[in-house]
């Protein structure tokens, strides 16, 4: 009767150790639970802080370039408006031709009537030409029948001659005149109404910016 007694006591001894080990692990469970939690918790601070930091640079970015290109639109509109702003009158512009070899002063330039279609859509371009330098030869000439214009606050569009043998002077030829002496000559551009300042440009000769066009 003793001896059962004892043996019936050993499954109770079992059943404890059984629930100790059963608390611990759930234990162990919880505690890595509670770890993976804060691990997630704080990546996904760091991620959050990182997002507004990456959302704060383009501000800055856009900020430091808004400046430049303000200043550079203001630029751009004051080229643009600079040349129609000053008109300048023909018969003061001299520029050097063929090198420095001869002087070209754009006498006038007058809007005409074209004779043919009765339209004043023509421009009478009035040069004169001088000769500076001692040697010449046959090829240092200028084909005022050459010369385009062009308006003063656009460059799109070219005006051309009316007729570049009938309605010009033709090529001035250096040879054909005397160191110190000069030559008038003429081209007819055609050239809208609308269009009150030109930049005149005549073969082998700098550019005559912003000439008023007189009537």
């Amino acid at each position: 009767m003793k001896t059962r007694g004892r043996e019936s006591e050993k499954p109770l001894v079992r059943s404890d150790a059984q629930r100790q080990s059963s608390i611990g692990s759930s234990s162990s469970k919880l505690a890595l639970l509670f770890s993976l939690l804060a691990l997630a918790l704080s990546g996904f601070a760091a991620y959050q802080v990182r997002q507004l930091q990456q959302a704060a640079k383009p501000a800055d970015t856009t900020q430091t370039q808004t400046k430049p290109e303000a200043a550079k639109d203001k630029s751009l509109t004051a080229t643009a408006s600079s040349p129609s702003a000053v008109p300048t009158e023909a018969g003061k512009l001299v520029q050097p031709g063929l090198d420095n070899k001869a002087e070209v002063t754009l006498l006038s330039a007058e809007r005409i009537q074209d004779p043919d279609t009765g339209n004043s859509d023509v421009v009478n371009v009035k040069l004169r030409i001088r000769r500076l330098a001692e040697n010449v030869s046959a090829y240092d000439f200028i084909n005022v029948g050459g010369a385009t214009a062009q308006d003063s606050g656009s460059d799109i569009a070219t005006y051309e001659p009316v007729d570049a043998i009938r309605k010009s002077t033709g090529p001035i030829s250096l040879e054909g005149i005397r160191k110190g002496a000069s030559v008038d000559a003429y081209v007819w551009l055609r050239v809208p109404e609308a269009v009150k300042i030109l930049n005149i440009r005549v073969p082998e000769t700098e550019l005559f910016q912003a000439v008023k066009v007189a009537k």
